[in-house]
């Protein structure tokens, strides 16, 4: 992890938000129809974790969720699920945080086991 200035930090947090709500419009596979979708903007939270720490992770996660509420609103499903979204989100890359962060490095053990465990959180 490299030591970054505010002014750069909030750009990057801006960024790698405005991309992780863009990629949640799209959650849905073309070719298994409709019934599967994947959640690909927590891999740029990730990215975000590594990059600056869990508090700009969280933050990322946090401006990406009312992005998508205020910007691409559905309905309900939105006001019920985007709230629980952001709690298993939060339960997810804490872990991993918590079994990466001590290395100081992105060791592929750790950060298998700490998947692995925030899948089962």
């Amino acid at each position: 992890m490299y030591q970054v200035s505010k002014t750069r930090r909030l750009i990057l947090i801006a960024i790698l938000a405005a991309i992780s709500t863009i990629l949640m419009i799209f959650p849905t596979i073309p070719m298994f129809g409709g019934f599967m979708k994947l959640d690909f903007s927590i891999v740029i939270v990730l990215i975000g974790m590594y990059l600056l720490n869990i508090k700009g992770a969280l933050t990322i996660l946090l401006l990406r969720s009312v992005l998508k509420v205020l910007l691409f609103n559905s309905g309900v499903a939105d006001w019920v699920g985007m709230p629980m979204n952001i709690i298993a989100m939060t339960v997810f890359i804490s872990v991993i945080w918590l079994f990466t962060n001590k290395n100081q490095g992105l060791r592929i053990k750790n950060y298998v086991f700490g998947a692995f465990l925030g899948t089962l959180a």
